[in-house]
């Protein structure tokens, strides 16, 4: 039996704080606020996955193995481990709004947030996630989000999905598709990879971002916005009622302008 629970929800049965139905929106997050409040920016594959009852039997929570490629903002290399609430354990299944799931071979492109790693250590939940295709007669990898929507181009940190400009006006319902959706939609994506935003020119946009910050610091709509890190993922658009601060940590060298774009099987 599968069974879908809010964010909150599901921290609720983990954790025992008090969540609501609004749990199931969250503050939009355009490229410059992704970079500006993660941790790290890593590129890897999902090379192994384990699922199992947490020890109060109260949630499944799922451990994806993940072989870095690349990492911008920190020199982390070799394998991490990823936990994400929700999965499968024989017939019993739990599936959380706003936390994506992967099969092994997935390649991806994670906005990491470490220092709150409850529910999904991804800056945005599932804003923080963009899913890579293989595109092998153009030598390059084709960037979409979460959910297969093709990632068109990026204008001053705005992504154009679908070639749809984000709307960072108002809250960003959650949401959860299956291995199985996901199974479909990546299938159909694969007809729409040619318009993508290869993974070179992305990491290039995401690159030039961390350089800005590195120099200036995170100028962001949520900059000293957050008291509680854990409120980062949850609270509405009325984010202004709470304050604190975000640091930067220590940053990597650039990627070279004179790399080419798709020189790493990008």
């Amino acid at each position: 039996m599968r069974i879908v629970f809010p964010v909150l929800v599901a921290s609720c049965l983990v954790f025992g704080f008090l969540g609501s139905a609004i749990a199931t929106t969250m503050v939009p997050m355009d490229l410059n606020d992704l970079v500006g409040l993660s941790s790290d920016v890593v590129v890897g594959k999902v090379i192994a996955k384990t699922a199992a009852w947490n020890p109060s039997g109260s949630c499944i929570v799922t451990d994806y193995l993940i072989s870095v490629e690349r990492s911008l903002k920190t020199t982390q290399s070799g394998t991490m481990m990823l936990r994400a609430h929700g999965g499968e354990v024989g017939d019993d299944g739990i599936m959380v709004d706003g936390v994506p799931e992967f099969e092994i071979g997935d390649l991806v492109v994670l906005f990491l947030d470490q220092r709150h790693p409850e529910i999904f250590p991804v800056t945005g939940l599932q804003q923080g996630v963009f899913r890579l295709i293989e595109v092998p007669d153009a030598a390059k990898r084709a960037v979409f989000t979460h959910d297969w929507q093709p990632v068109n181009r990026v204008d001053s940190g705005v992504l154009a999905i679908d070639y749809v400009p984000q709307d960072l006006t108002g809250p960003v319902e959650t949401s959860h598709l299956d291995n199985a959706d996901l199974a479909q939609r990546k299938q159909a994506a694969g007809s729409k990879a040619g318009s993508c935003l290869t993974l070179g020119s992305f990491l290039k946009e995401i690159q030039t971002i961390i350089e800005t910050q590195r120099m200036g610091g995170y100028q962001g709509r949520y900059k000293g916005m957050f008291a509680n890190e854990k409120e980062r993922m949850f609270l509405e658009t009325d984010a202004n009622r709470v304050s604190g601060r975000t640091t930067e940590p220590a940053l990597p060298e650039p990627i070279s302008e004179d790399e080419p774009e798709e020189s790493d099987n990008n």
